[in-house]
């Protein structure tokens, strides 16, 4: 770089251009940088002018700034800006090729310099190429081969790079796939980012497809420099579905499947899955004709290159139509079912029994027939056998009995029927055996079956009467019994009782009573004889309820009670029995409960006064129809307790009658009127309102009907808050509400300020009044209308009265303000009369006109300040004048006064009535020698301070929950009135109103309590508290057993119901009952029960108990009644002994014993009654027994010594019944019996000559003994 410079030189400032690094005639920059890049150089800007001067630069321009850019960073501001002479500073140019090539371009810096030296500077620059960077993406194509499935999804990178110098760079500006959706970004690390020279990154590329193809797609690459696509591709066998490659064939059962079964996984087009080295593939019975076939061998395998092969499989059931179905482990790929298949029987290797031989009647065909199989050694029926020959053979039953139609038979597709074969002996546990004439086909037993004996017919001809009976009440039941000459005895029951009818006696009919009501289904059982089986009978029947009667037989006391004391009501009731609970009732909620059986009566209590319908309502029970009682009853008031204001006194007039009558009445504790009570006395006394008024009327009358009128009462003096007290012998007294009495009609005049002695034409002071008054003297102040006249009498002759004459009254007074005399005098009076002549007039005391003055000055009090109300003060006052005589009256505003003589004293005591600012008067009436005069100040009374204290509270301690206590109090002060409240701190509270001295509380929870009395006070008394500790407990409660149903006893095992109560404060909870011996239950108070029901498991006396364990408000509580728990009495028979063998017409060994059980099993001692029938029951020989079969029992027990039976025979069994009584009859233990093995010759019955063959052993006792219930 250059410049030249030349210098002009001025006072006022030279710009000088200068570059940095030259000094050439003229200035130039030159620049050199290469495309993309760029380069800066400085420009000097000097003030060469004098120290003093000032240039003004005021723009700095480019006149191209393609390629030249003003370049902030120098020393140079932002024109404009000033130079100092002597200052310079720096200004930076950039040179920013935009091309490749040489550029120029001029700086011109514009100033105020009269002399510029290089104002302009020539720029020139020269662009280079650089170097660039170089994108390589590899690989430059992505191929993912052929994948199988298990192999998915694969993944793979491809690298993008830039390859170029270190100082170039280039930019991915967009990273995406096209194509098939197969492939996808995983991942990139490429999208965004600037690569410099020698750096890269990676997009990895993900391969995952769900179905078979070949797929293709690309990856495009965009970068700042070029861009880039890759091509992708992949191809995919994905395994779709199973399908068997080798069918199942035709085998026996048993067999392997050969040749081996295959199976192949195929993709969607249907192609082996060869890459396919990991599917499981499973086989299972799709179709199973035999319904119970299993599938043996290997059934599950892995395949190999797509196969799955089955060597060992086999069936072990026949049938046609088998189906294989191939499933993979995932349960992903689609299954295939086989070619049916037929899995064939094996040769044959036993006889079974297809249709088993029945029960039938002796001599009847067995149906459906008997059919018996040819099987294989798998069970299968050999169905393609039609050569063996099976034949049958009788077994078991009757050792004599003969079998027909069981003859050999060829059998038809390994089967035969035997349609008829029958059984000419009857005996239970017969067998068939099916033999074949083939050795090596096994043999087959039959299931055992029964040839029974012919059927009887019974049916239930009629009922009398027909359709339904009474409970309680017979009915005759017919019975027709049909049969081979039956014979024994025919059961009828209603399920619960029964009665016999005896066919070897002819009887046809009995009567039956049903014990309970409902429908009924009556049965007639005939258990059947020896030629005769048994049969039975049904129809339904209904057992009505009966009908109850029930009556109120008394209550006591006769006529009425009092209310709140208890009452006994009795009943009376008649049905079946009748049980459960008859509820007495006063109609106003008050009740009790009977428990018939266990009570006829019950106490009831009720808590109002009146007439009662008294009700006894029994809702019934299974037996009988409800009912109800009623009968009238009179409840009454208890003993006179208080006495109390029936009729308030109202507002009255003074001296006139309180109007409407004030009216008492006499109550019991419980606030109702002892209607009963014409006897007590009943006084009126007047308390509060106006001091010294008088009450008339009010002196003690007798109550009528607990009432007492007083008509007549008044009171002579008007005032406020007036209240009357009640009195009555030893009851407490009672205070009415306040009232008012009012002045009466104006009646007459009265001075109500008299004159006093004054000067000579000097005003009377204080100034005369005149009131209007009643009857009874009290200031009518409702009169504004009556003119009084005043005017002067005697005294001085001719001295006239001033400022006298009429006036109107207001508020019953007329006030003469200005009255004077204007002579002197002695005994004068002033005279008030009705203007109009309607009233009484009124002459005033004697006054004075004198010549001296007197001056009245109220100059103290003591106590100084202030008194308590009522209580006494001094008030001191001194009088002067010409030597006063007479009495000073001192009173205050609420009509208190005293007096005293002025020529003695000086003082007297005042008691003020009310609190407050009292104004003091101290009046001097004056003397013959003084005038009157008179002085005022104030005084204040203060309230007194009452003293609260709690005199009792009774009971004393404490006191029940929810039960009223007494609390009495005491207050002492001034006059105090107004209400006392009393709180338990329970929110519960009483109200005293003073001068009443007592209130009832109530407490409604447990704990200690702090009793507190508050008076709040009143005008003249301030309040007080007092407070007592005080205890309240839960209340006692009671618990009582009303009844046990049924009363006195219960049978073991049958439910009793046990009525239990608990009388307390609204007791809450559950109450236990037990019988003492694991019995219990619980009558659950909160959900209204009353009773419960036990079950006794034992014999014997019981102390039934009900506990009740308490609540918040009550204590617990417990009673217990006595109970006998009973046997059932005769239930069932049961064998003590019985026979083990019996010798044929010789003894049964050992002897059969028989008792009577009651339902727990035990012997039933007591019975000597029951009459007890043994008979064949099992009759396997078609013997007879002989001997005694019927006895009665002793103590319970039968023996029978002497039975005997006349046939041989394997598998007997005796039956005890009761043919009088419906008893639960016994059957035997199966025995056998034999001939006699000592003495054969004793023995009629010949030995078996026909069947010889059938026996090779002979019977010993016991031999066949078999399992059987004596009890059934």
């Amino acid at each position: 770089m250059g410049k030249t410079m030349s210098r002009t030189i001025v006072h006022f400032g030279l710009l000088v251009i200068l570059l940095a690094l030259s000094a050439f005639a003229s200035a130039q920059v030159a620049f050199t940088a290469a495309r993309g890049a760029s380069s800066v150089e400085p420009v000097t800007i000097s003030n060469l002018g004098d120290a003093g001067s000032n240039l003004e630069v005021d723009s700095i321009e480019i006149d191209d700034d393609t390629h030249f850019l003003l370049e902030p960073g120098g020393s140079c501001i932002a024109p404009p800006f000033s130079l100092g002479g002597g200052d310079s500073c720096t200004q930076l140019v950039r040179f920013s090729p935009q091309a490749i090539g040489t550029f120029t371009a001029t700086l011109t810096v514009l100033s105020d310099a009269p002399s510029v030296a290089n104002d302009q500077v020539a720029l020139s620059g020269t662009a280079e190429p650089g170097p660039e960077p170089a994108l390589q993406v590899a690989p430059g194509s992505l191929s993912f081969g052929l994948v199988s499935a298990d192999a998915l999804p694969l993944d793979a990178d491809v690298t993008v790079s830039n390859l170029g110098e270190a100082s170039t760079e280039l930019t991915v500006t967009s990273v995406g796939t096209s194509g098939d959706a197969e492939f996808f970004i995983q991942s990139d690390s490429c999208q965004g980012e600037v690569l410099a020279g020698g750096t890269s990154c990676t997009v990895t590329i993900r391969f995952d497809a769900a179905s078979d193809g070949s797929f293709t797609g690309a990856l495009q690459i965009v970068t700042s420099v070029g861009d880039a696509t890759v091509p992708l591709s992949g191809a995919t066998q994905i395994p779709a579905r199973l399908v068997f490659l080798d069918q199942p064939v035709d085998t026996a059962v048993g067999d392997m499947i050969t040749p081996p079964v295959v199976v192949e996984v195929q993709d969607a087009s249907g192609d082996r899955v060869s890459l396919d080295n990991s599917t499981l593939v499973e086989l299972a019975l799709a179709v199973d004709p035999s319904g119970a076939a299993s599938l043996n061998g290997t059934t599950a395998t892995v395949v190999s290159n797509g196969l799955a092969t089955f060597a060992d499989l086999s069936l072990d059931q026949v049938g046609e139509g088998f189906v294989l179905r191939a499933a993979d482990g995932a349960g992903e790929l689609a299954i295939d079912d086989s070619a049916p298949f037929a899995i064939l029987p094996g040769p044959p290797a036993t006889l079974a029994f297809a249709v088993q031989p029945v029960d039938t009647v002796v001599g009847g065909l067995i149906s459906p027939p008997v059919l018996v199989h040819v099987l294989d050694s798998f069970g299968n029926v050999v169905t393609w056998d039609s050569a063996t020959e099976v034949g049958l053979a009788l077994s078991g039953g009757q050792p004599s009995a003969q079998l027909g139609g069981g003859e050999v038979q060829q059998v038809s597709g390994g089967s035969v029927s035997f349609a008829g074969l029958s059984v000419d002996l009857a005996g239970t546990d017969y067998q068939l055996l099916a033999q074949s004439s083939d050795s090596a086909i096994a043999s087959a037993a039959s299931a055992a079956f029964d040839i029974t004996s012919a059927g009887s017919g019974t049916t239930i001809t009629g009922i009398d009467p027909a359709g339904s009976q009474v409970v309680g009440e017979p009915f005759l039941v017919s019975v027709n019994v049909t049969g081979v000459s039956p014979s024994g005895t025919v059961t009828v029951s209603d399920g619960s009782t029964s009665c016999p009818i005896d066919l070897d006696q002819g009887e046809t009919a009995c009567e039956l009573v049903s014990t309970s009501a409902g429908p009924r289904t009556i049965s007639a059982n005939y258990p059947g004889d020896v030629n005769n089986a048994p049969s039975q009978a049904q129809v339904e029947y209904q057992i009505t309820l009966a009908s109850t009667d029930l009556a109120i037989a008394s209550i006591d006391p006769a006529g009425s009670q009092a209310v709140n004391q208890a009452y006994t009501v009795e009943i009376s009731t008649a049905g079946f029995n009748p049980g459960g609970t008859v509820t007495i009732s006063d109609g106003q909620g008050a009740s009790c409960l009977i428990v018939l059986g266990s009570a006829n009566s019950c106490d009831l209590t009720s808590t109002s006064v009146g007439p009662r319908t008294i009700s006894a309502d029994y809702p019934g029970d299974a037996n009988n129809q409800p009912a109800s009682a009623t009968a009238p009853y009179q409840i009454v008031a208890g003993a006179p307790d208080r006495v109390v204001f029936l009729v308030q006194p109202e507002d009255a007039v003074s001296a006139q009658a309180i109007s409407p009558a004030v009216e008492l009445q006499i109550q019991d504790a419980f606030g109702n009127p002892v209607l009963s009570d014409s006897s007590s006395e009943v006084a009126l006394s007047l308390i509060d309102g106006t001091s010294g008024a008088e009450l008339a009327g009010g002196d003690a009358i007798a109550v009528s009907a607990a009432v007492a009128v007083f008509d007549a009462l008044s009171i002579d003096l008007a005032g406020s808050e007036y209240r009357l007290r009640a009195d009555s012998a030893d009851l407490p007294s009672a205070f009415s509400e306040p009232f008012d009495v009012s002045p009466g009609e104006p009646f007459e005049l009265r001075f109500g300020v008299q004159p006093s002695s004054v000067l000579p034409g000097s005003p009377i002071t204080p100034a005369v009044t005149i009131t209007v008054r009643d009857a009874a003297g009290n200031l009518v102040i409702s009169d504004n209308s009556t003119a009084v006249d005043l005017q002067l009498v005697d005294g001085t002759p001719g001295a006239v009265l001033a400022n006298g004459g009429v006036i109107t009254v207001s508020n019953g007074v007329a006030t003469y303000a200005g009255l004077s005399v204007d002579q002197v005098g002695a005994g004068y009076r002033l005279s008030a009369d009705d203007a109009l002549g309607g009233l009484a007039g009124a002459l005033s005391q004697p006054f004075n006109v004198v010549t001296s003055e007197s001056e009245t000055e109220i100059i103290g009090f003591d106590p100084t300040g202030a008194q308590i109300v009522g209580q006494p003060y001094d008030v001191l006052v001194e009088v002067t004048g010409a030597s006063p005589t007479g009495l000073v009256t001192v009173s205050d505003d609420l009509g208190a006064s005293c007096q005293f003589d002025v020529a003695s004293d000086d003082r007297c005591s005042l008691v003020s009535t009310a609190t407050g600012n009292r104004i003091i008067t101290a009046s001097y009436p004056g003397d013959t020698n003084n005038a009157a005069s008179s002085d005022q100040t104030f005084y204040v009374i203060n309230p007194a301070q009452s003293a609260l204290s709690i005199v009792d509270i009774s009971p004393a301690g404490q006191q029940a929950i929810n039960q009223s206590y007494q609390v009495q109090i005491a207050v002492d002060g001034f006059n105090p009135t107004g209400p006392v409240i009393v709180d338990d701190g329970d929110g519960n509270v009483c109200v005293i109103n003073l001068p009443a001295d007592r209130c009832a509380l109530t407490s409604t929870s447990v704990g200690p309590k702090t009793i507190t009395a508050s008076y709040g006070g009143n005008a003249n008394n301030l309040g007080d508290t007092a407070s007592q500790a005080y205890d309240i407990v839960r209340a006692q409660s009671t618990t009582s057993i009303l009844g046990l149903t049924p009363a006195a006893q219960q049978v073991v095992e049958l439910p009793y119901t046990v009525t239990v109560i608990v009388a307390g404060q609204n007791p809450s909870g559950q109450i236990s009952v037990s019988d003492g011996q694991g019995a219990d239950c619980l009558v659950d108070l909160d959900l209204g029960q009353t009773a419960c029901e036990l079950v006794s498991t034992s014999l014997g006396p019981r102390t039934i108990l009900a506990e009740y364990s308490g609540d918040d408000n009550n204590e617990p509580s417990q009673a217990s009644a006595p109970y006998q728990i009973v046997s059932t009495g005769p239930v069932a028979l049961a064998f003590s002994v019985q026979p083990e063998y019996g010798v044929v017409n010789g003894p049964l060994f050992p002897r059969l014993v028989v008792r009577v059980v009651d339902s727990l099993g035990l012997l039933v001692a007591d019975d000597d009654s029951t009459e007890i029938e043994i008979r064949i029951e099992t009759n396997p020989g078609g013997g007879q027994l002989t001997g005694t079969p019927v006895k009665t029992v002793s103590g319970g027990v039968a023996s029978f010594e002497n039975l005997s039976i006349s046939a041989l025979g394997e598998g007997y069994q005796l039956r005890a019944r009761t043919p009088n009584i419906n008893l639960e009859s016994a059957v035997t233990d199966f025995f056998d019996v034999i001939e006699d093995q000592v003495f054969g010759d004793r023995f009629e019955l010949p030995p078996d000559t026909l069947f010889q063959d059938r026996f090779e052993v002979l019977p010993v006792p016991n031999s066949s003994k078999r399992a059987g219930s004596g009890l059934e």
